[in-house]
């Protein structure tokens, strides 16, 4: 079932022919982008299965169409026209297409495939009822969805043509009447509108929508509807960055600013509003590629260079205080170590990059200075700073845990007295006030923790089989139970899943010897395959050397 302003957003798009609804992040955009669907099979005729109404799903992975396609399944509204949501992948012919075009349906399709077929005569533009867009904030002016969309709406009639076509008889008894192609966008991506001067206008027309609706938290009616009668308490912990890596930052700061300037010095370059505080925000680049389009073939190979180097430069600045230690030097010497046919940074030459190798080296190791009876020797320490999130991580983890056992250990209380109602085979935990943590600094959280839930578990007792959490403090009573709690900790992807993994399985020092023994594995390989490359070109130089010699 959809929620209530769910519901209203639903309305808002069927009462118009071209309407974008942009939500904040989290409201559902897949129930809204299922339920129109839904509705436009369902008005396609008496009955869904053999409805003729065709409606395109564009803009849409093909995990995210199995995803929707899998939701649909599990929903019993979907029954009787779950055949007609189709996802069509690679697996369908040319032949195939054409004729699932014929019976009508949703189709969620990319539109590399949409134009042959629209170009080619094998999906008529006229057929087509509506287009549902997904994901509308990257649609670009010169993208294919762009492109599918403009062929769409410019074999379909205009809305006054279409009006008097519709009043007017038709000169046949067979003739169709001339029907407009809707279009109904939709994003949850409202920070990418903010880019740029008039983004929002740019794609409303890209997508051919007159009407627009936000959709944001703070809204009146999304407001009231999350609120429900029990609200979790939210803890928020905000870290500053160690010495080390402020130390990092500022000189990543000086390489931009540094670089800002050389790109000012071309007269053909302006900037603008661009500094150094812009380029902290992930729209930096977005707005500097919008400034420098229409003097981008002028440039010279230089001040290209110079702003393929200040990608690279951001690029660390936003990897700072999301990696660790190995894993930001293992970053920091792939981006400074020249390609097959390239040069290096120009930035490497300024002493803010020196002094940028030192300390993220100084983060991972350490040469020391032995002195012996002979002579001094250099001995590598490893040092391995650990990310700040990771001990404030496990703190929390710890800390729930030990409220878990208090909890335990007061329903062990609560059964021993004579009025204690006890479930039969278990126990009953009283509830843990605990709920949504969130790990944020500065840049943006990677790790958060949305609920923890504590689960009823029958007692496990003996000493032999002490269980994972006896380590830390899990357990309480004479009885030797244990309660397991269940905690849920979401990370942006899968590298930082099984990062935080390790973490949680061996520990910050295991997981940092696991990151430099790889590091340093690579950069051996690394380096036996450059002396390989530099043998091979002496051998090249010698030979062109001799060769007139030996003729």
């Amino acid at each position: 079932m959809l929620l209530a302003y769910q519901e209203q957003i639903v309305e808002g798009l069927l009462r118009s022919d071209g309407a974008l609804a942009v939500l904040g992040r989290g409201l559902g955009v897949h129930a809204v982008l299922l339920e129109v669907a839904r509705r436009l099979l369902r008005d396609g005729g008496s009955d869904s299965r053999h409805a003729t109404r065709l409606v395109l799903l564009i803009h849409t992975p093909q995990e995210e169409a199995e995803l929707l396609l899998r939701r649909a399944a599990e929903d019993p509204r979907w029954a009787p026209c779950l055949d007609r949501l189709v996802a069509v992948g690679p697996e369908l012919s040319v032949e195939e297409r054409a004729e699932a075009y014929t019976r009508g349906g949703i189709f969620a399709v990319s539109a590399r495939v949409l134009v042959p077929d629209l170009l080619a005569g094998r999906l008529v533009a006229e057929a087509v009822d509506g287009v549902l867009v997904n994901h509308a904030h990257s649609i670009g002016e010169l993208s294919a969805e762009a492109f599918v969309l403009r062929l769409l709406r410019s074999s379909s009639p205009a809305p006054g043509v279409a009006a008097a076509a519709s009043s007017s008889p038709p000169s046949s008894p067979g003739a169709a009447r001339p029907r407009r192609c809707a279009v109904r966008a939709v994003s949850d991506r409202p920070d990418a509108f903010t880019g740029g001067e008039g983004k929002v206008d740019k794609i409303m027309q890209r997508c051919f929508v007159q009407h627009l609706e936000v959709w944001p938290r703070i809204r009146e009616e999304v407001r009231v509807c999350l609120q429900g009668p029990s609200q979790p308490d939210v803890c928020q912990k905000t870290l500053e960055l160690p010495a080390p890596v402020q130390e990092v930052q500022r000189r990543l700061l000086n390489i931009i600013e540094g670089t800002l300037e050389e790109l000012q010095n071309d007269p053909k370059v302006s900037l603008g509003p661009l500094n150094v505080k812009a380029s902290l925000f992930e729209t930096f680049e977005v707005e500097l590629r919008q400034t420098l389009g229409p003097v981008w073939q002028s440039l010279g190979p230089r001040t290209r260079r110079t702003i393929q180097d200040l990608s690279g430069v951001r690029q660390l600045l936003s990897a700072l205080p999301r990696c660790e230690a190995v894993e930001f030097l293992r970053l920091l010497e792939s981006l400074c170590a020249p390609g097959l046919g390239q040069e290096a940074p120009a930035w490497l030459s300024s002493p803010d990059a020196q002094a940028l190798h030192t300390l993220a080296r100084a983060r991972v190791f350490e040469f020391v200075t032995g002195s012996t009876d002979a002579a001094q020797e250099l001995t590598l320490r490893r040092t391995l700073e650990a990310h700040a999130k990771w001990g404030l991580l496990l703190e929390i983890l710890e800390h729930t845990i030990q409220e878990v056992v208090a909890a335990e250990d007061a329903s062990l209380e609560a059964e021993a007295a004579p009025t204690a109602a006890v479930p039969q085979g278990g126990f009953q935990l009283n509830p843990v006030p605990a709920g949504p943590c969130t790990l944020d600094d500065d840049s943006g959280s990677d790790l958060e923790i949305v609920s923890v839930s504590t689960a009823a578990k029958r007692p496990r007792l003996g000493d032999s089989d002490p269980g994972p959490g006896a380590g830390i403090g899990i357990g309480g009573g004479s009885g030797g139970a244990v309660c397991e709690p269940r905690l849920l900790v979401v990370v942006p992807d899968d590298r930082m899943r099984r990062q935080v993994s390790s973490i949680l399985h061996d520990g910050p020092q295991a997981t940092l010897l696991d990151s430099l023994g790889s590091y340093l594995k690579e950069r051996s390989n690394r380096n036996a395959s450059s002396g390989r490359q530099q043998q091979q070109q002496q051998q090249q130089q010698q030979q062109h050397q001799h060769g007139p010699q030996l003729r």
